[in-house]
Parts: C-alpha cells; structure tokens; sequence
C-alpha cells in the first residue's frame, strides 16, 4: 500500500517539477523581453510560485507517509526507504528523475535570479542618472567594494 501511495506522489512530483521547468524557462524569455513585455515576468512568477507550492505540498505528503512507516523525512528518508526495495525497482529510477530535475530545475531558478539582479541594478543606476544622484562606477575602492562617483551634472529636471 505504501509503495503504490509513495510511488504515485513520485510521479505527481515528476510532473510538477517539469511543469516547473516549464514555467522557469519562461520565466527565463519574459526576462530576455522585459523591456518589451514586462507583465510577462510577472505572469510567469506567478505560475513558478504556485508550482513550488504544490510541489513542496507533495514533499510534505511523501515526508507523512514515511513517517507513518518509523523512517525518517527528506531525503534520507526517502533513501531509506528505496534501500528495502528490489536494486531494479521503477521506484528508485523515478526517484533519481526527481533528484536530476529538481537540480535542473534550481540551476535555472538560480540563473533568473541572477538575472533579475542585473535588471534590478540597471534600472537603479539609470534612475539613479536621470535624478542626478550618484551612481557607482566599474571601480573597486581599497575595500573591493564598489567606488561611488558623484555625478555633477543633471540630465533630467522636472
């Protein structure tokens, strides 16, 4: 009983973390397009945030049934578990799905963050430029932190 419940949130699991790969690679082109459509970013934000909720309430599901069985939660949890089953199982090549996707899948969330860092310090620095307030140059002080440069000229005034 346990086996076929753990094995179908196994595969819930699996298809909720393509979804997500989905998702996260579109989230990827509204990032490469955000000054052309950025209300795409949002919208896929949105669809990544729901998919890890549902995912993470799948974790939590596979974590109630192993404790159920006296094992342990997470992955070693998991681990265990899959040790008690024949080496050939489905089981444990579905397993190692989850695992290589998920690691998919944090390397492209990671990617976008990184993104979104570098559209987040542009948009500070232009603004930053059509106020006339200081802006940080691609110099790095004694401290390896970055040097700030005061701009003496307004571009923009209202």
């Amino acid at each position: 009983m346990a086996e076929h419940a753990i094995g179908e949130t196994f595969r819930q699991m699996l298809q909720g973390l393509g979804a997500l790969e989905q998702a996260l690679t579109a989230e990827s082109e509204a990032l490469a397009a955000a000054l052309s459509d950025p209300e795409a970013i949002a919208l896929a934000t949105q669809r990544k945030q729901a998919l890890v909720m549902e995912i993470n309430g799948l974790v939590q599901s596979v974590d109630r049934q192993l404790a159920e069985q006296g094992l342990a939660t997470g992955r070693a949890g998991v681990e265990s578990w899959l040790a008690g089953l024949p080496a050939d199982h489905d089981l444990r090549n579905l397993w190692q799905a989850i695992l290589d996707l998920g690691h998919r899948c944090k390397q492209m969330n990671e990617a976008n963050g990184l993104q979104i860092g570098l559209l987040s310090r542009r948009t500070k620095d232009a603004l930053k430029i059509l106020l006339g307030g200081d802006s940080i140059s691609d110099t790095y002080g004694p401290d390896g932190g970055g040097r700030i440069a005061s701009s003496s000229r307004t571009f923009y005034t209202a």
